[in-house]
C-alpha cells in the first residue's frame, strides 16, 4: 500500500470463490462522506468475468455491486 496514508486492511470475513482470481484492484470512493464509505474491490477472473464488491455493515459481509 505504498503511497497511501491512513489506509488499513482488516480481515472481517472470508469466502470461497468459484474461479481463479487473476487480478484484484481498489475502486476508490469518489466524493461524499468518506468516513462512512469504504472503497470497493474489483476482482477479475480467468474467464473474463469481473465483480465489484463492497463491505456492507448491515450484514457484516461483502455484497456485489449491481451491473449497470
Amino acid at each position: 500500500m505504498a503511497g497511501l496514508s491512513g489506509a488499513s486492511l482488516e480481515l472481517v470475513c472470508h469466502y470461497k470463490l468459484h474461479g481463479n482470481v487473476e487480478t484484484m484492484a481498489i475502486l476508490p470512493v469518489e466524493g461524499g462522506d468518506n468516513h462512512k464509505k469504504r472503497d470497493s474491490i474489483i476482482l477479475a477472473f480467468r474467464d473474463a468475468k469481473i465483480s465489484i464488491l463492497e463491505f456492507d455493515d448491515s450484514i457484516y459481509g461483502l455484497v456485489r455491486e449491481p451491473s449497470t
